[in-house]
């Protein structure tokens, strides 16, 4: 069972698929996610290590609030691998809200009515 990711490559980030080999329930779950719109990539930095992503493209600020997990390029990638679609899941579970983020955005919203004048000082 194989999961795809896009794999950014030195030095310019040319990009090519990387198929990583994982058990079959996480393959289930991480191909679940691919069909929602999150999508996985990765890139060797230049220490060696290696970033692996995983972007919610259903939100308006996806990149915002992407995962990143690090690893040591070899083997133990996979238990990252692992441990970040398990991880996205959970987020970004569907119908579930990051309650957290969506209370900073109404914060957010209030704070630049205040800046226009359009309310009072939020905090009063």
């Amino acid at each position: 069972m194989t999961i795809e990711f896009t794999r950014y490559n030195k030095p310019n980030g040319r990009k090519n698929t990387e198929m990583i080999t994982i058990d079959p329930e996480t393959d289930a779950l991480g191909n679940k996610l691919i069909e929602s719109g999150i999508t996985f990539s990765s890139e060797i930095l230049r220490t060696g290590t290696v970033a692996l992503y995983a972007i919610n493209n259903n939100l308006p600020d996806a990149e915002e609030q992407e995962l990143c997990y690090i690893s040591a390029n070899g083997p133990e990638i996979i238990g990252k691998v692992k441990g970040m679609i398990n991880e996205a899941a959970e987020r970004w579970e569907e119908g579930k809200e990051d309650t957290k983020y969506q209370e900073y955005l109404q914060h957010e919203i209030e704070y630049q009515k205040y800046l226009r004048g359009e309310i009072p000082d939020p905090r009063d």
